[in-house]
This record gives structure tokens, C-alpha cells and sequence, in this order.
């Protein structure tokens, strides 16, 4: 059964085999074979220069025979990327919009036409910032609801249950109800004044996201881990959502092959804000302040030496950019990410949420206020993420986006072949190659096993003279046998005469 087997997968493994490298020849010859663009491109430059070179040339002597050349086009006027619509998205949750509400109030100020869309609870952040407002219709999870689930998910210790709630239970739920409301607004009809020519989103938004395949508009995302097909991250960098450390263990770098690469988003403050209200007492009554002052005033203040944070991209950066070490006590979802990149940085300690207690916080405020390489490393990554360009620069990739489109910015995942990318062809060259090898060795390994076979017959032979021959062997095996029969007989015979 077991030969029977083998007989059965050989020729199947060999087919395979060959099979893959077939394919994967054909494919070579056919990259091979194709220009590629650059040089399709400049060999019809050349040619449509040398037409027009003899268009232009007449070939007789006559002034009256030769044609009139052809009347001179007018050169393509140039993309005023101010007279475009550029509208952006984002749902109501502030440290999603936030960050998009600061580029799109710097391009309103340079003169570009912006508008931002988001739900209904969001409209008086847009005109804070001095922004047309886009109504994307009303949230569509209640506050209850929502209350409930950011509960459950900063009190579980999995992080993974986190981003499958985040994505399935709030991104997925808002992203139909936002695009029923936006694409009557923003529907490319010819004659809608609304109508965008690009679209700057958030990663939670995910039905802008389809809204912008459905009307064939290009569009920029703030956070392109979404974006699948961009190709995956080394095994050795640490996935979103892990909160793994840079120095992993091998246990970590097992976990973090099998954990799904996706970006997570950050929650905001009011929400947890809004866990901590849930216990307190009924008869307690908590009033909002009258005025509230921005981060950045606060931050910036010289009486503040640190930062206890829940580690949000936003809060992170902002207390970086003023130069303030953090407590990092990440939650759910991106946070523990983020607490684990500015532990990596030198800037910050990051604490373990189920081991909270007073002594445990009280000993890492202690440990920033009286080390200071926490502050210099906080200030040295504040100059980095401001050296980057912040708003301005994000203000003129958008720029750059509208006037020459993104083709530029392809990388080789995107536009090389398939079994390219996943070096089919070079692993079937290396499988090819190991194959003959170990055919090789196999004929080599008979070939030697049968010289030595011969060479020690032949010793065999010289030593101890020439076998007999099986025929002789044979009978005289068979003379034996019937002279003990004889002799049995006999004795048979003597033994009944004696009796």
C-alpha cells in the first residue's frame, strides 16, 4: 500500500513541479518580450518627432507645391487645483476629525475650494474651524450604545476583540447611513456645484471609502494601512494592534505573523471620560465648564512637566511636539501601538492597564520627573514629527496630488506582476535547481555504490577463486538429499531385520 502510494504521489509531485516552472517561464518571457513603458514612450517621442520633422520639410523646389503647414495647437493649460472641489470626510468622533478639520481650514485660508463632511453632531466643529459644512446624516449608533461597547472593550484584556468591535460594530455600521446621505450631495451629474474632484478621508470612514469607487474620484487616505494591496509589513516590524516592543521575543514575533495587520484608530477622550462617569455615584451631578481651552494652550504651559495619557494619536503627538514625556496607559484598539512606539522612542513609560494601582503610577511619574533623558527623548521626537511639515506639508501633498495625480507615488507592489512580487519565479528557479542537484547527487551515489559493488566482486573473486556455478550447487544439493534418503532407508531396513 505504502509503494502503492508512492507510485501515486511521484508523478503527481513532478507535475506540479512542472507545472509551476512552465508558468513561470512563460510569464518571464512574456516580461521579456514587452517594452516597457519608458522605452514605448520615448521610441514614439522619436517617431512622432521625425513625422513631424518630415511633415514640415518640403520636398520640392516649387514654393507653390509645398502645403501650408498645419496650424499651430494651443498648449494645454495647466490644473488650478483652487478652482477644484476637494472635500473632506470624516465621522463625528473628534479625534478622527480633528486632524483633517486642521488641513482643511489651512486650505480654506490659502483659497482652495473645501468642504467637510461629517455627521450631524459634528457640524459645529466645521464652522469653528471656518469650514462649508457637508451633513452626512446623523450618527447611527446611540450614545448608550456606544457607551456600552467602549466599556466592554477598555475592561477586556484582548486587544483583538477591540479591533474586530471597532471595525464590525461601529466602522462597518456607520458606513452605509454615510453613504445614503453624501451621494445625492456629492452625485457627479454635470450640473451639481458640490460635485468633488477629490476626496481626503479618515480611516473609519469606510462607506466614503465605496462612495468614492462609485463616483470614480480619487481620493487621499490619512491612515493607507486599509489599503490591502499596498503589501504587508516585514515579519520583524510590529504589527498595529499588538503593542508589541521593537526588541520582540520570539513568542511576540510568532504572534505577530498570525495577528491581522490592520491600522486601528484611536478613541477619543470624551469616551473614556465617559466609562469613568458611569461609576460614579447618581447623585453626583458633573457640569461641563463654560469654556474649555485647547490641548496645545495646555501643553505648552511651563508648569506642566509631563503627560498621563491613554496614548491616542493625537494626544501623543501633540504632548511630543511640546516636548512633555508620557505615562502611557493604553486601553483598546491603536493605543497600545502607539504607548509601545513612544516607549521605543525614550520618550515615555507605557503601564499595564489590568495592574493599575496608585504606587504603580505614582512610581512612573516619579521615575520622569527625576530622569531626564525622558524629557530630552520627548523633545527630540517633538522636532522630528515637526521637522515632518505637519499641516502645511499635508496641505501640499494635496497640492501636488491635484496638479500631477499619484501615479508617482506606485511602488513596485503595485505595479510589477504577481508571481513577481511573490518571487514565484525565483523560488521555482531555486526548486528547479535543488531538484537537479539531488538528482545529481542520486546518480552520483549509483554510480559510486556500483564501482564498489564491482571492485569488491572482483576482490571477492581473485581471493577466493570463481563461485561454483548455481547448476552445480544445485545438484549437488540434490545427490545429498537422496544419499540421506538411501541411508535412512537403509538403516530403516537393518532396524526391521533386527527386529
Amino acid at each position: 500500500m505504502a509503494r502503492h502510494r508512492g507510485d501515486v504521489l511521484r508523478p503527481l509531485v513532478l507535475f506540479c513541479l512542472a507545472f509551476t516552472i512552465t508558468t513561470t517561464l512563460v510569464f518571464s518571457y512574456t516580461d521579456i518580450l514587452s517594452p516597457s513603458p519608458s522605452s514605448v514612450s520615448s521610441e514614439d517621442a522619436v517617431q512622432a518627432s521625425e513625422s513631424t520633422v518630415q511633415d514640415h520639410v518640403c520636398p520640392s523646389d516649387g514654393v507653390e507645391s509645398c502645403p501650408a503647414p498645419p496650424p499651430a495647437t494651443a498648449p494645454r493649460r495647466p490644473v488650478d487645483p483652487r478652482q477644484q472641489h476637494i472635500v473632506f470626510v470624516s465621522i463625528a468622533i473628534k479625534g478622527h476629525a480633528q486632524p483633517l478639520l486642521r488641513v482643511a481650514s489651512e486650505m480654506h485660508e490659502r483659497g482652495y475650494r473645501v468642504s467637510f463632511a461629517t455627521h450631524d453632531s459634528g457640524r459645529e466643529w466645521a464652522h469653528a474651524y471656518g469650514v462649508p459644512f457637508l451633513s452626512a446624516g446623523a450618527f447611527p449608533i446611540s450614545a448608550e450604545d456606544l457607551r456600552v461597547k467602549l466599556r466592554a472593550m477598555t475592561r477586556d484584556a484582548s486587544n483583538f476583540r477591540g479591533i474586530l468591535t471597532m471595525f464590525n460594530d461601529i466602522y462597518v455600521r456607520a458606513a452605509r447611513p454615510m453613504f445614503d446621505a453624501l451621494l445625492p450631495q456629492l452625485d457627479r451629474n454635470g450640473s451639481n456645484p458640490n460635485a468633488p474632484d477629490l476626496l481626503v478621508l479618515d480611516i473609519a470612514t469606510v462607506g466614503a471609502q465605496d462612495l468614492a469607487h462609485k463616483l470614480k474620484v480619487p481620493y487621499i487616505l490619512n491612515s493607507p494601512s486599509l489599503l490591502f494591496d499596498l503589501g504587508g509589513a516585514p515579519s520583524y516590524v510590529p504589527a498595529w494592534g499588538t503593542g508589541f516592543s521593537e526588541n520582540m521575543s520570539l513568542w511576540n514575533r510568532c504572534m505577530n505573523i498570525l495577528f491581522p495587520r490592520l491600522l486601528s484608530v484611536a478613541l477619543t477622550p470624551p469616551f473614556m471620560e465617559l466609562n469613568k462617569m458611569s461609576s460614579l455615584p447618581a447623585s453626583l451631578v458633573v457640569k461641563p465648564p463654560s469654556s474649555s481651552l485647547s490641548n496645545l494652550e495646555v501643553l505648552s504651559h511651563p508648569a506642566v512637566r509631563l503627560v498621563i495619557s491613554h496614548c491616542g494619536m493625537v494626544s501623543a503627538q501633540e504632548a511630543l511636539v511640546m516636548g512633555k514625556p508620557l505615562v502611557c496607559i493604553p486601553f483598546l484598539v491603536d493605543q497600545p501601538d502607539v504607548a509601545a512606539r513612544v516607549a521605543d522612542s525614550g520618550a515615555g513609560i507605557t503601564l499595564d492597564k489590568n495592574l493599575l494601582t496608585a504606587s504603580y503610577v505614582r512610581a512612573a511619574v516619579m521615575d520622569l520627573l527625576t530622569n531626564a533623558t525622558y524629557t530630552r527623548a520627548a523633545r527630540r521626537v517633538g522636532s522630528l514629527l515637526e521637522r515632518a511639515g505637519g499641516t502645511p506639508r499635508a496641505v501640499d501633498v494635496i497640492d501636488a496630488t491635484l496638479r500631477l495625480g499619484f501615479y508617482h507615488l506606485d511602488t513596485l507592489d503595485l505595479t510589477a506582476p504577481w508571481h513577481k512580487t511573490a518571487l514565484l519565479d525565483v523560488w521555482t528557479v531555486y526548486a528547479a535547481v535543488i531538484c537537479l542537484l539531488a538528482v545529481f547527487v542520486r546518480v552520483l551515489w549509483l554510480l559510486f555504490y556500483f564501482v564498489i559493488s564491482e571492485s569488491f566482486s572482483l576482490l571477492c573473486s581473485i581471493v577466493l577463486g570463481p563461485p561454483l556455478p548455481p547448476a552445480s550447487i544445485g545438484d549437488g544439493y540434490e545427490e545429498t538429499y537422496e544419499d540421506g534418503d538411501e541411508v535412512e532407508g537403509g538403516s530403516s531396513d537393518a532396524s526391521q531385520s533386527t527386529s
